[in-house]
């Protein structure tokens, strides 16, 4: 056991012992703690003593050399403003205990620059499960409380990702990765098939992925996601490991169980009940962050059987890359409740092997229903969950008329304009309508992540700009 997690662990014990949040933090320099702390807000009713400012303010006021070779400790993610703080001394690196039971702002301290290990340590998980299941009316980090005293969830804050279906060369790939950079996407991604339809062609995913990633500073890069049926999970986590490690952490896994029938019968793959290749991903679910984790893994199961593997390179972002599973059945849902960071909804019907143009999966009703099988199935993670989902977006002056047009190239007789405008993923009128329409579908869906074509990204950039990262 890490002697400064130990350390932080008593922290937060002591804390809720004094009837507080249990959150500690530890400031280690040169392998020395000089400052300690824990969440003190209730017991001195204030705004701002979490366990890391605890944790800074009792160490004093010390000289930036000092800052810049310590290490801060702390058992759960750090909020924004504990992140702040961070950035504000240029503290280098940040040990977490567990981010499961609430994610801060990680992703702002590793685009700064700053080193974020997160141990998912079980007694952090297991002191913070206690704690909210024994006080659920005093918040945690993920809730604030309104006027009249209620907890409210703090949503997650919006995010765009540009998916690359009609890049076809270098040039194209890399231009259109950093047009949308620029236009402040958070991801680019890519599809992973082999045959033409239903997309037309694509780039190998994880190839592409990488040039982009050279080719780029910040954007995020992703697969949307990769067939679990094509690699061999230990092939596939070491291209994974190693795509992070060259990206600067900047990559995000998506899997998916497959789909395709004509996909798998023109490669020759054998093409399995749904059952079977759903239980599959789930296994392979287990051997990724098995062989992401420090220590040499052995795993069997029904499918797969992996031995005292070590695997190298590890990911740079711990203890894994963020984990998307595409998902549209209810069992495909509890699996990526369980075991998601991200869960991209998926809305085609792909029962028959094949997309099926049915609107039935885009209808406001479907996707309210599945989103509560994810929140019944995910429990207490589910405001940890970052709900996505692939979207069309059409800037229009005349919203109705934009609508029947829609309907009419898609297909959808009988279907009427007034069900196609309150679909969570047809975004339909102005750019402020629809940077209204997005805020509210949050609220009322939980859904933050919006993915599009790259055939939109002018179109949505104004969109982008007004709303990504609020």
């Amino acid at each position: 056991m890490d002697e400064f997690l130990n350390a932080a662990v008593a922290e937060a014990e002591a804390g809720l012992a004094e009837g507080g949040i249990p959150i500690g933090s530890v400031l280690v320099h040169d392998g020395r703690i000089i400052g300690r702390g824990h969440n003190r807000r209730v017991q001195r009713s204030s705004a701002i003593l979490h366990g890391e400012m605890d944790a800074l303010e009792n160490a004093g006021r010390l000289p930036a050399a000092v800052y810049a070779r310590s290490v801060l400790y702390t058992t759960l993610s750090p909020c924004a403003m504990c992140s702040g703080a961070i950035l504000l001394y240029r503290i280098p690196r940040v040990v977490v205990g567990e981010n499961v039971m609430f994610r801060g702002e990680e992703e702002l301290l590793r685009d700064r620059g700053v080193t974020v290990d997160v141990l998912q340590d079980t007694r952090c998980i297991a002191m913070m499960q206690r704690f909210i299941r024994e006080h659920p009316a005093s918040g945690t980090r993920t809730s604030g409380c309104d006027a009249r005293g209620r907890c409210v969830t703090r949503p997650h804050r919006f995010r765009f990702g540009l998916l690359g279906e009609n890049v076809r060369s270098a040039t194209e790939l890399t231009e259109t990765a950093r047009r949308a950079e620029a236009a402040g996407f958070a991801t680019f991604l890519l599809r992973d098939h082999f045959i033409e339809e239903p997309f037309g062609h694509q780039l190998a995913p994880l190839a592409a992925l990488a040039t982009v990633a050279a080719a780029t500073e910040r954007l995020r890069v992703g697969s949307l996601v990769l067939c679990n049926d094509y690699r061999h999970p230990v092939l596939l986590a070491k291209e994974v490991a190693t795509l992070d490690l060259l990206s600067a952490g900047r990559f995000e896994l998506g899997l998916g169980a497959g789909f395709s029938r004509p996909e798998y019968e023109a490669a020759g793959l054998p093409y399995d009940p749904p059952g079977v290749r759903v239980d599959r991903l789930a296994e392979a679910l287990q051997v990724f962050k098995g062989l992401f984790g420090a220590a040499p893994f052995t795993f069997t199961g029904r499918f797969y059987s992996v031995t005292q593997l070590e695997a190298f390179p590890k990911p740079v972002q711990r203890p894994y890359p963020p984990i998307l599973v595409g998902a549209g059945g209810r069992r495909m849902l509890a699996i990526a409740a369980c075991e998601a960071s991200i869960i991209g909804i998926q809305t085609a019907s792909l029962a028959t092997g094949r997309r099926v143009p049915d609107p039935s999966g885009l209808l406001a009703e479907t996707i309210a229903e599945k989103i509560g099988w994810i929140r019944q199935q995910a429990g207490a993670r589910f405001d940890h969950i970052e709900l996505s989902i692939v979207s069309s977006v059409v800037v229009a002056e005349h919203r109705r008329g934009a609508a029947e047009r829609l309907v009419r190239e898609r297909g959808w007789e009988g279907l009427s304009v007034e069900r196609v405008l309150e679909m969570p993923s047809i975004f339909i009128g102005s750019v402020d309508q629809i940077v209204d329409e997005m805020q509210k579908r949050r609220e009322r869906y939980g859904i933050s992540y919006y993915v599009v074509s790259d055939r939109s990204l002018e179109m949505v950039a104004p969109i982008v700009a007004r709303l990504a990262g609020v």
